[in-house]
């Protein structure tokens, strides 16, 4: 929505109709060409702006991969170590049976 400048009655009296009038209208260019340019000017920094979040995302996904790859790993390493822990255990637990059921066993043959 523009903006027109006016002047005061004073100033049209002092220096004429066709010289505010005049005044006026290039104050209204001068205010034309300062929006244009802010247009531009805002038109470039906001791609600018969006090339940055462009590369951002593109590392994001970069790492996020790479953050994957490297969870995938630790999960294999860690369902691989708890199998090992988890058959060092059933091997106690069968020697601990067996260790109790000799005695047992001597016992009841008594």
């Amino acid at each position: 929505m523009p903006i027109t400048a006016r002047l005061s009655k004073r100033f049209y009296d002092q220096f004429g109709e066709e010289t505010a009038n005049e005044l006026v209208d290039w104050m209204n260019k001068v205010d034309a060409v300062q929006k244009s340019e802010f247009r531009d000017l805002l038109a470039a920094h906001t791609e600018r702006i969006d090339a940055r979040f462009a590369a951002m995302d593109a590392k994001f996904a970069a790492m996020e991969a790479r953050m994957d790859a490297k969870l995938e790993h630790f999960r294999m390493e860690m369902k691989a170590e708890f199998a090992a822990v988890r058959a060092e255990q059933v091997r106690w637990l069968f020697l601990a049976w067996a260790s109790l059921l000799i005695p047992l066993v001597g016992l009841w043959t008594r």
